[in-house]
């Protein structure tokens, strides 16, 4: 999950002083892209920007958009083609189309509660759901208006265009649930773009082994707030794990109990004996957590699923564990076996499906038809 934190505070700084900006924001993309949907830039009235769209044409074509609606005040949504030979042009390997949110904000309106609510959410304080108009055949509401949702169901909006809309905030609210990061929610002739934002992915890693070390330094790289969990204090501790955003020397079961674990967090269990791993998947296996793995060999893992069925734990719990934790990368080492774990993470964080991405003999005999 890319939080585009840096901007949102940047965004707070120009409202407090009632400056101009604008958001781009990526709403759709077809074909192959340099960004996907949720990428952002922020342009300032200066012409200075923040954040990235992917460089190259495309993010110069949005500078001179959005350099326009600062002038008119009027927010729109257009369509970029990056063909192949542009693409090439530019530096990129790709050819697709890209739809652009060019969101303009005038000293004269306050985005101020939501982008509050949103670095709230950024920092730890529970997910928010942010909806913005990318398509409308309302007269009263505008492209750009916005509905963001706390957990809790209320709803902060930011123009009167959606406000004096009840339904559609209703009806917007039972959709936004279903998102995790972004997806388009369609009601009547209106169609937002919904973002989730989050404080950072989380990986608890339980216990302090060579892999675990490995493991911690390859999930910073990658962005996730790391968690160390030990019971050995000469392994848990800030000397090992200087990248750790938390080190936890305790007790291990209790601590993995208390550990607020959400849909945000991905769990890797790897202790140094075969009955505190199955005590840690008791505690886990059942949480929300989005991804539970384990280091294990193939036979323990054929155990451990035996006891935990036994245990009264149902099949379609137990086959949610990653066991033996990682792809098939033919890893050895334990720097290895780490890579092969946060590629597995990777990919079921993002939806991926771990296949290769060279093109096939078939493909490329295709291509050149």
């Amino acid at each position: 999950m890319t939080s585009h934190k840096e901007t949102f505070l940047e965004m707070l700084r120009l409202c407090q002083e009632g400056r101009a900006f604008v958001l781009a924001t990526v709403v759709k993309t077809i074909g192959s892209t340099p960004r996907k949907p949720g990428a952002k830039l922020l342009i300032r009235s200066d012409g200075t920007t923040q954040d990235t769209l992917g460089g190259g044409c495309v993010e110069a074509e949005v500078w001179q958009e959005a350099m326009l609606a600062m002038g008119t005040g009027k927010s729109t949504v257009r369509e970029f083609q990056l063909s192949d030979d542009l693409a090439a042009e530019s530096g990129l390997v790709c050819g697709g189309t890209m739809e652009i949110l060019i969101d303009a904000v005038t000293g004269k309106e306050s985005l101020l509660p939501v982008i509050q609510k949103v670095l709230s959410a950024l920092d730890g304080g529970g997910k928010v759901a942010l909806a913005t108009v990318i398509q409308t055949s309302e007269s009263s509401i505008l492209i750009g208006d916005k509905i963001l949702y706390e957990a809790n169901g209320n709803a902060v909006l930011n123009r009167a265009g959606v406000e004096s809309r009840d339904d559609l905030v209703r009806e917007v609210a039972l959709h936004t649930p279903l998102i995790r990061e972004t997806g388009l929610v369609s009601v009547g002739g209106t169609e937002l773009f919904v973002e989730v934002f989050q404080s950072l992915d989380t990986i608890l890693i339980v216990g302090a082994g060579h892999i675990a070390k490995a493991l911690g330094s390859i999930a910073k790289l990658l962005g996730f707030r790391v968690v160390v969990v030990d019971d050995r204090e000469e392994f848990a501790n800030r000397q090992r794990f200087p990248e750790a955003d938390e080190v936890i020397a305790a007790p291990i079961v209790p601590a993995v109990r208390e550990f607020p674990i959400s849909d945000g967090t991905f769990v890797v269990v790897a202790t140094r004996g075969h009955q505190l791993d199955y005590e840690v998947l008791r505690q886990v296996v059942e949480s929300p957590a989005a991804y539970v793995g384990m280091v294990s060999s193939r036979r323990k893992v054929v155990l451990f699923y035996q006891q935990l069925v036994a245990a009264g734990l149902s099949p379609e719990k137990v086959r949610r564990i990653h066991a033996p934790a990682g792809l098939n990368l033919g890893a050895i080492t334990p720097e290895e076996i780490a890579f092969s774990i946060m590629a597995e993470i990777t990919m079921e964080k993002l939806g991926g499906d771990g296949q290769p991405l060279k093109f096939t003999p078939n493909t490329l005999l295709q291509s050149e038809k």
